[in-house]
C-alpha cells in the first residue's frame, strides 16, 4: 500500500502507530514523515484531520524520539550549560560577601564610609542607584534564571523520558529564554561589581570572579538546533501537506493496479471459455458489451486526473466487471458446456446411423420417419447452443442431457431398422401355429377314430 505513494528511485518505510485504541501506519518517504494510513477492513484510508493526527504523531514521537533526536546535540548543551552555570555559581555564592573587609581596614571602611568618602551605599554620584543593592538584586535574578535553566537541562539529558519531541522543544525553548534573559543580568552585574570594586578597593579584598557572557552565548548558541526538532505542529503540517500533494496520485495508481489485475484474470478466463465455444462452433457474443465497457473504463482510469475521475470509472468499470465475472464463472462451474458438446457429438451420431440406414434401405417410410425424428432433434440442439451462445441464462445441462437421451435412441432405432415387408407378425406366427396345430390334432383324431371303427366291423364270410 505504501508504495503507491512513492515516486520512482524514492525509499519508502513504515512505522505502526497506536493511538486513540487503534493502530496506524505512518508513512516515510526518504526518511520523511509523510502520510498516515488507517487500517478499514480490507483497505486503508487517509488520516486528515487535525485532532487525529496530533494525536498519532505526538505518540509517535514519544515513541522514537531518542531516533529522532540528535544525541550529541543534548550533550553539548548539558556540558556547555554546566560550564556556563560553573562560571557564575563561582560568582554568585558569593555576591552577597563580595566586600571582604580585612580587619585592620575595617576602622578605615567605616570611617570612609561615615564621612562620605564612600558612594557605594549612595547614589550622590547620580548613578542609577545603589550599587551594592543592585548587585544583590542583580544577583538575585541571576540566581533564579540559571536555576530555572538548570533544571531544564537535567530534564533533556534523557530525552527517552520526556512525553514527545514536544516536550523536549519545549524545554530547550525554555533554557533559551532563561539564557537570554540571564545574559542581559550578567551585562548589569558586571557593571555595579565593578563600580563596587573600583569605589572600594582601598578598602576590600576583591574575589576572583571574571564573568562574561561568553559562556552563556555558547549555550544559546548550542540550543538553535531545536528549530530541527521534529515538533508535532511541524510534523502534522507536514503530512497533510504530502498527502494533499501524493493522495490522488497514490489513489489512480492503486486503481490502476488493482483494476488492471481483474482485468487480466477476467480476460484469461473469458479466453479458456471462449476456446471451449469455439470447440463448438460457437462464439460467445454476449459478453462483448461488457469487455468494450471494461476496455473503455480501464483507459479512461490511466488516463484520470483526479481521484474522483478515477472513482467514477472505476465504478463503471466494476458494474461491468461483476456481470461478466458472474456469467463466465457460472460457465465455468457449469457441466453445461460438456453435456453440450455431448449432445452435438450424439445428434451427429443419430444422423450417421440415419445416413447408413438409408443407403443400406433406400428412400422408405420407415427412413423417412427416422430423417423426421432427426429434424426436430436438430432444430432442438440449435435452439438451445443459439441460447448459449447468447449468454445461456435459460439453457441448462439438463436441456441437453435431455437432447442426449433422444439422440441415443433415435441413432438405436436407426441402427435396426428394418422395411416393414421383412417383419414377420407375431400374431400371424402364433395363428398359423393354432392352424397346424389343429390340422394335425384334426388328422390324428381321425386317424384313431378309424382305427376304433375297424377293429369294430365283422367279416361277411366269418358271419356265415
Amino acid at each position: 500500500e505504501a508504495d503507491y505513494y512513492k515516486n520512482p528511485n524514492e525509499l519508502v518505510g513504515i512505522v505502526d502507530v497506536s493511538a486513540n485504541g487503534t493502530t496506524y501506519h505512518l508513512i516515510r518517504i526518504n526518511g520523511v514523515e509523510s502520510i498516515v494510513l488507517k487500517p478499514e477492513g480490507q483497505e486503508f484510508v487517509q488520516v486528515k484531520d487535525e485532532p487525529t493526527l496530533n494525536a498519532i504523531v505526538s505518540q509517535y514521537t514519544s515513541d522514537h524520539i531518542t531516533d529522532l533526536v540528535d544525541q550529541t546535540r543534548i550533550t553539548t548543551v548539558n556540558t556547555d550549560f554546566d560550564k556556563a552555570f560553573g562560571a557564575w555559581n563561582y560568582c554568585g555564592n558569593t555576591s552577597m560577601l563580595l566586600l571582604k573587609f580585612y580587619t585592620p581596614d575595617l576602622f578605615k571602611f567605616v570611617l570612609a564610609q561615615a564621612t562620605g568618602a564612600l558612594d557605594i551605599f549612595t547614589n550622590k554620584s547620580g548613578t542609577t542607584g545603589n550599587s551594592i543593592e543592585m548587585l544583590s538584586a542583580e544577583g538575585k535574578e541571576l540566581n533564579k534564571t540559571f536555576f530555572v535553566a538548570k533544571q531544564a537541562n537535567a530534564e533533556i539529558a534523557d530525552p527517552s523520558l520526556l512525553s514527545d519531541a514536544e516536550a523536549l522543544y519545549t524545554k530547550l525553548d525554555l533554557m533559551k529564554t532563561q539564557m537570554e534573559t540571564a545574559k542581559t543580568h550578567v551585562s548589569a552585574y558586571t557593571t555595579h561589581y565593578d563600580k563596587v570594586y573600583a569605589t572600594a578597593a582601598q578598602y576590600l579584598q576583591r574575589r576572583p570572579c571574571n564573568l562574561t557572557s561568553a559562556p552563556i552565548d555558547t549555550v544559546i548558541n548550542d540550543l538553535a538546533f531545536k528549530d530541527q526538532l521534529p515538533r508535532i505542529s511541524t510534523i502534522v503540517a507536514q503530512i497533510k501537506s504530502k498527502t494533499d500533494q501524493r493522495g490522488d496520485y497514490a489513489q489512480i495508481r492503486k486503481t490502476i493496479e488493482t483494476k488492471q489485475a481483474d482485468y487480466n484474470a477476467i480476460t484469461a478466463l473469458r479466453k479458456a471459455i471462449t476456446t471451449r465455444f469455439a470447440a463448438l462452433g460457437l462464439t460467445l457474443a454476449s459478453v462483448e458489451g461488457n469487455i468494450k465497457t471494461l476496455d473503455d473504463s480501464l483507459a479512461a482510469i490511466k488516463n484520470a486526473s483526479t481521484a474522483a475521475i478515477a472513482a467514477e470509472q472505476e465504478k463503471k468499470f466494476n458494474r461491468a466487471y461483476n456481470e461478466l465475472r458472474s456469467e463466465l464463472e457460472t460457465l465455468n462451474k457449469s457441466t453445461v458446456l460438456g453435456d453440450a458438446e455431448n449432445a452435438i457429438n450424439m445428434t451427429a451420431g443419430a444422423r450417421e446411423s440415419i445416413q447408413n440406414a438409408s443407403a443400406r434401405l433406400g428412400a422408405i417410410p420407415e427412413t423417412d420417419a427416422l430423417k423426421e425424428r432427426y429434424s426436430v432433434l436438430k432444430k432442438g440442439l440449435d435452439e438451445k447452443l443459439g441460447g448459449l451462445q447468447q449468454g445461456g441464462g435459460n439453457v441448462t445441462a439438463a436441456d441437453f442431457q435431455a437432447l442426449q437421451a433422444e439422440a441415443m435412441l433415435l441413432k438405436k432405432d436407426a441402427d435396426t431398422v428394418q422395411p416393414s415387408w421383412q417383419k414377420i407378425d407375431v400374431t400371424m406366427i402364433i395363428g398359423a401355429v393354432v392352424v397346424l396345430a389343429l390340422i394335425g390334432g384334426g388328422i390324428m383324431y381321425y386317424r384313431k377314430q378309424k382305427a376304433q371303427a375297424e377293429r369294430k366291423v365283422v367279416p361277411l364270410q366269418k358271419q356265415q
